[in-house]
């Protein structure tokens, strides 16, 4: 048992650091846990993003779930059998900005808020141990693959505080103070503070050079969804030109479309890769667009109650 074990991890480490490139793109990941840490490293640059926000902070929970702090979007999440999925997803659309997996530990009783957030990955990454208990399932809490865990785990080999760009939300001034109808005071994200804040964090620098205008079309029943979709292109780095409702309420995966060249462009790759799309070549005639995005019912689903939409398994 011991050595098919001991195989499967030689292997699997030869494996990431064989195919390990230099992708340009930032690979996002949420660290459950006290504070809760939002992780960002660019691969080719080695340059990683922490965002540490407290678990007792409200947000506004996805999938129709109403306004709950983080820690009790895992305990939902729990009970209805997605794990960390809720607060993943919902980190997600209040930071504009996609969050391939999560992470946290099984016991969640571990408080960590006196640990730095480096030493905090470190303690998720800890070599042959932590990659052993991964695979046993005995320790962690994730929607990784063990391969993804590998994989990052080689990412974050040798971070340094001096590669890290730290951000505490609370220290920033972003949570915003309200006043509920029993008369207490509870501390929200507020969104606008963190976009006046942080314009351009989360940027993808091949988008932003690129600099093309996009119209994105709502092509699903669901008023604002095309909003939050633009946000989050914008956060990415594209130029917003339109956002607007599509009559034909038919499309299921969502399209971009436009010339040949803008089709090949990084824009148009990142959001296909991202959101998957298809592509469509259709010259456009408002010649101040570069490229249109529609999007459709298969991204509706993300904003669905989880029995209309249960989320994609884990994978193997």
């Amino acid at each position: 048992m011991y050595v098919l074990l001991f195989l499967v991890v030689v292997l699997g480490c030869l494996w990431v650091l064989y195919f390990r490139g230099t992708n340009s793109k930032a690979e996002t990941l949420v660290l459950l846990g006290n504070p809760t840490l939002v992780v960002s490293r660019v691969h080719a640059s080695k340059g990683t993003t922490i965002i540490s926000i407290p678990s007792e902070l409200l947000f506004e929970g996805v999938r129709g779930y109403g306004r709950y702090s983080l820690n009790a979007l895992l305990k939902l999440g729990i009970i209805d059998h997605v794990d960390g999925f809720l607060v993943r997803e919902t980190l997600s659309e209040a930071l504009a900005v996609p969050i391939a997996r999560y992470l946290g530990y099984k016991d969640r009783s571990y408080d960590q808020s006196d640990i730095r957030p480096v030493l905090r990955i470190a303690s998720f990454f800890c070599g042959v141990p932590c990659m052993k208990d991964f695979l046993l399932g005995r320790k962690y809490m994730s929607d990784l693959s063990f391969l993804e865990y590998l994989q990052i785990s080689s990412g974050f080999r040798g971070l340094s505080e001096s590669d890290v760009q730290n951000i505490d939300i609370v220290e920033k001034n972003i949570p915003l103070t309200v006043e509920e109808s029993d008369g207490v005071s509870v501390k929200i994200f507020d969104g606008k503070r963190y976009d006046a804040l942080y314009p351009n964090l989360f940027e993808e620098r091949v988008v932003r050079q690129e600099a093309l205008r996009v119209r994105v079309a709502n092509a699903t029943t669901m008023t604002g969804i095309g909003d939050r979709f633009a946000r989050k292109l914008s956060r990415a780095g594209a130029l917003i030109v339109a956002v607007e409702s599509s009559e034909d309420r038919s499309l299921e995966r969502c399209e971009t479309i436009g010339i040949k060249s803008a089709l090949a462009s990084n824009t148009a790759r990142y959001i296909q890769d991202v959101y998957e799309c298809t592509g469509k070549e259709i010259p456009l005639k408002d010649s101040r667009v570069d490229l249109t995005v529609r999007i459709g019912s298969m991204y509706e689903k993300r904003y669905l109650p989880l029995r209309l939409a249960p989320p994609p398994s884990p994978r193997p």
